[in-house]
């Protein structure tokens, strides 16, 4: 009809001019004018009528094409956009918006290797793989044809490409300004890959590179953002195995449509009569139906509903956000599961999941249901950074309500392999896939209900297993390292005879994070998280997840009478088996990870006071009996001679037999310490040789000590009390009263990264340890020349868990003190010239090393402390002198400074 009306138009814009020409004499100038006036309006209508017909070519519904596709390789999922015009063929073709991301291996690559372009801009293929097919099954590289049939619906007068690019992508200036995307083909600048030199393309922002094959026939179409023209080029067969482009897939069934000539909303019409008759084996099947409908009717078989169907339910990962789309396909029958015909989408409009699909026109009661998008993170509280696609499958004769969740999903892939290769009918498919998925992770489903009736905020025990089975997935994983572990499983359990998951290695990745999780008390935020979400209070999902764990660790539950009991895991995949000196005891029904103290001293009675043993399992760990009881000690308390440090030894000083050097004890740090090196700096000799040392004012004191579970190392605290000038009231910080002495392992970025003062190490137990500010803020060296802004005020750094580095604001509670500093400089005598310690901060002159050359240097009349504060290769550092102190210095971040952690502040 619209070639006709184009016809007439045109006939009637002849008819006015010509009538025009021929009145002239009869009527005045004005009226010609009025006349010719006319004519441009026709001719204005004509051009209108035109663009309004592009534009309904643009914006016509997808009912003829799928909304997505997923390669069943990897399980990408594709957006479908369509192109047709009846005028320039009667048949739609149905491109993938998206290019190519399917990993061909040595046929392929990622721009500039980084796999983050991949997801952006696709893989560059080269010739080789588009040889071998490299679209997936159903689908082909697209042709000259389909390249030909695309620029003559979207622009046939020009040869622009701005209304094919994606605005987003292209760099600024020449057609990239002008990009509007029109028609949703999303073209994005991949630039290429050439093989022979090893290198890509260097402004891929700049260019758009597709693959356009046929017969061995290569061709390319190029897109620059130069300019807005697009242009083929040919390559011939033997070059074409050196260079990586794009590539754009095409649905290989085109989508005939039968052409309507009365008008645009007639061309939505009669598309949507086209899919009628695309669905062919459908309606036959459907007839097949209807004429043995006197017959008994299999459970299994197509029962056509007799009534508009509405379609309810969650999509939960945790609860799929606003944004997402959820897609309903109708299956064949319940015997495979194979979706036929047309998606019916719809999108989540709210952050809770939830979604529903009204009157939908159903030929079978099977359906296939598709959620992709992002969701809310069970384990973080936070939303996923990055979307992921769950499945489902159902029968609506037995519900209308169904939920789409990861049971749901790892069961459609078990149950299809049930019911292609063992004959086995879906419903009953179903049941046996979730009993084995659950069986795997120690959890017995055979009274649960079908999958697709569960919810991870659900109160019954089902509903809690399908929770349960989410966080062991989720871990502490990426979307896309989740994805990989689901897949993994999937595609590992599908075809074994019992559904077994026989990867024993991976199982055990996910059951040391969940017992890590249990040790730090990660339950309960998980709890709190699915709580927050206000949709309802889960069951109790702990119970599986321990369960799932100790069955791995095989372990048996703590009771009563295991009470205090300590246990290791023979699992010699686990991070935690006995060779990694893990330990695990007993307490009040949960098992924790032991201490070092309850591990190496288990079952061992009552000593004498001063006596020492090396630990049971940490062999080299000295412990000291003291008091009533054991507790850590050091080295030198077995290796010196003379015994342990002990209560009753303190202030004791005694000449090593192993090395003739004087040692006192200490029992505020719980320790020998040497004095060698050290009498001009914390101690002095009396004329007969005695030593006074550690001699400290009734003001040299310490509120408490705290323990580093890393080492044992017992610290010295205080409580400082100041104003806070920012906020205006009174404040305080508990200090380490103490230098850090924690010895970097390997596993540390600070490894290699602190030392002791001359490279003595009597001097670290005196003094503890100088760091590099890489070091103390435990950070990748890359930090040595790189800014670091972020959670300045909470880094941990090298402290111990719930202790941080200083920020410079910290340092607010030392204004008050004097110009000498003497409030907070450690009073023993002989260390400082002035010094009270009315603060208790009790800081030594622990000097520096320098950024180079690794020598020493103002041991005796320095101390410096790092704090957070940086910029490129410098960090502040804080400094005690002995006439000043407060100086706050930029330093290079090589330097060795000591540190002094401060507990965590309470928000």
């Amino acid at each position: 009809m619209k070639i006709f009306k184009k016809l007439l138009v045109a006939g009637g814009a002849a008819s006015i001019a010509f009538t025009a020409c021929s009145i002239v004499d009869e009527y005045d100038q004005e009226l010609v004018d009025r006349y010719e006036q006319a004519v441009q309006d026709e001719k204005d209508s004509v051009k209108q009528a035109e663009q309004d017909r592009k534009d309904s070519i643009a914006n016509l519904d997808s009912a003829t094409c799928p909304e997505t596709f997923t390669d069943t390789r990897d399980e990408n999922v594709y957006d479908i956009v369509r192109i047709y015009d009846p005028e320039v063929d009667s048949k739609a073709r149905c491109w993938f918006k998206q290019n190519l991301k399917y990993d061909a291996k040595d046929d392929s690559r990622c721009l500039d290797d980084d796999k983050k372009n991949c997801k952006v801009y696709g893989r560059l293929y080269l010739g080789s793989a588009i040889k071998k097919g490299v679209c997936p099954e159903g689908t082909r590289v697209s042709t000259s044809e389909d390249w030909e049939h695309l620029l003559k619906v979207v622009d046939p007068d020009e040869n622009s490409s701005y209304i094919l690019k994606n605005a987003e992508e292209w760099i600024a200036g020449g057609s990239a300004s002008k990009a509007t995307d029109k028609y949703g083909f999303s073209a994005v600048p991949g630039g290429f890959y050439d093989d022979d030199e090893e290198e890509y393309t260097e402004e891929f922002h700049n260019d758009g590179h597709w693959w356009v094959y046929s017969k061995d026939s290569f061709k390319y179409v190029r897109m620059s953002a130069d300019d807005n023209l697009y242009e083929f080029r040919t390559i011939d067969a033997y070059n074409s195995e050196g260079i990586g482009l794009s590539v754009r897939c095409v649905l290989e069934s085109n989508h005939s449509i039968e052409a309507d000539t009365s008008s645009s909303e007639g061309d939505k019409s009669s598309s949507s009569e086209g899919d009628g008759e695309v669905k062919s084996s459908s309606s036959e099947g459907s007839s097949d139906t209807e004429s043995s409908s006197s017959e008994e009717v299999d459970p299994e078989d197509v029962i056509v509903p007799q009534n508009d169907v509405s379609i309810d339910g969650v999509s939960q990962k945790g609860p799929f956000i606003k944004g997402t789309t959820v897609s309903v396909y109708e299956l064949d029958n319940g015997r495979n599961l194979s979706p036929k015909g047309t998606a019916f989408p719809t999108e989540i409009t709210t952050d809770d999941g939830k979604f529903k699909l009204s009157n939908l026109k159903l030929k079978s009661q099977f359906v296939y249901l598709v959620a992709e998008g992002y969701y809310r993170n069970e384990v973080t509280g936070k939303g996923s950074v990055a979307p992921i696609t769950l499945r489902a499958v159902s029968d609506l004769t037995k519900m209308k309500t169904i939920n789409v969740n990861l049971l749901t999903h790892l069961e459609f892939f078990r149950a299809e392999y049930l019911v292609v290769n063992k004959g086995m009918r879906v419903s009953k498919a179903k049941i046996q896939a979730d009993k084995e998925i659950f069986k795997n992770f120690f959890i017995d489903a055979t009274e649960f209900k079908a999958a697709e009736k569960l919810s991870v905020v659900g109160s019954s025990d089902e509903d809690a297993a399908l929770l349960a089975l989410s966080v062991i997935f989720q871990g502490d994983f990426t979307e896309a390292q989740l994805t990989d572990v689901i897949n993994t499983f999937k595609d590992e359990i599908k075809d074994q005879e019992k559904g077994e998951w026989k990867n024993d290695s991976l199982k055990t990745v996910l059951a040391d994070w969940v017992a890590n999780a249990e040790f730090k008390d990660h339950f309960k935020s998980i709890r709190d998280n699915v709580e927050g979400w206000g949709l309802g209070k889960p069951g109790n999902f702990e119970k599986y997840l321990t369960n799932f764990w100790l069955t791995m660790y095989e372990m048996d539950p703590c009771t009563s009478a295991s009470e205090g009991k300590i246990t290791w895991t023979e699992n010699k995949y686990s991070k935690n088996k006995k060779e990694s000196k893990t330990r695990f005891v007993c307490k009040s029904g949960n098992w924790e990870l032991a201490t070092d103290l309850e591990k190496d001293t288990e079952g061992w009675t009552s000593g004498k006071d001063g006596q020492v043993k090396n630990g049971k399992v940490n062999t080299d760990s000295v412990y000291v009996y003291d008091g009533a009881a054991w507790r850590k000690g050091n080295v030198l308390d077995s290796t010196l001679g003379i015994g342990a440090c002990y209560t009753k030894a303190n202030r004791d000083l005694k000449k090593s037999a192993t090395d003739g050097e004087w040692y006192i004890c200490d029992m505020d740090s719980a320790k020998w310490v040497n004095t060698h090196n050290l009498n001009s700096y914390f101690a002095k000799f009396t004329p007969d040789d005695k030593l006074s040392f550690f001699n400290t004012a009734i003001t040299d004191v310490a509120n408490d000590t705290m323990i580093d579970p890393r080492d044992g190392h017992v610290y010295r605290t205080v409580m400082i009390k100041f104003f806070n000038a920012a906020l205006l009231h009174d404040d305080s910080l508990v200090w380490m009263a103490e230098n850090l002495n924690y010895e970097p392992k390997p596993t540390d970025k600070a490894y290699g990264q602190s030392w002791c003062y001359g490279d003595l190490d009597y001097n670290c137990e005196i003094a503890g340890r100088l760091y590099s500010w890489v070091g103390a803020m435990n950070m990748d060296a890359k930090y040595f020349e790189t800014e670091v802004t972020e959670n300045l005020e909470s880094h941990q750094g090298i402290c111990p868990d719930g202790w941080v580095i200083p920020h410079d604001g910290y340092l607010a509670a030392f204004e008050e003190i004097s110009e000498n500093g003497g409030e907070i400089k450690t009073n023993f005598t002989g260390a400082w010239k002035t010094a009270d310690n009315s603060y208790g901060f009790s800081a030594i002159p622990s000097g520096y090393r320098s950024a180079s050359g690794g020598t020493y240097s103002d041991a005796g009349s320095t101390f410096t402390m790092w704090t957070t504060l940086n910029e490129m290769a410098e960090a502040e550092t804080f400094n005690v002198y002995d006439a000043k102190v407060n100086e706050a210095i930029d330093v290079s971040k090589h330097i060795g400074a000591a540190v002094r952690c401060v507990k965590l502040p309470t928000p």
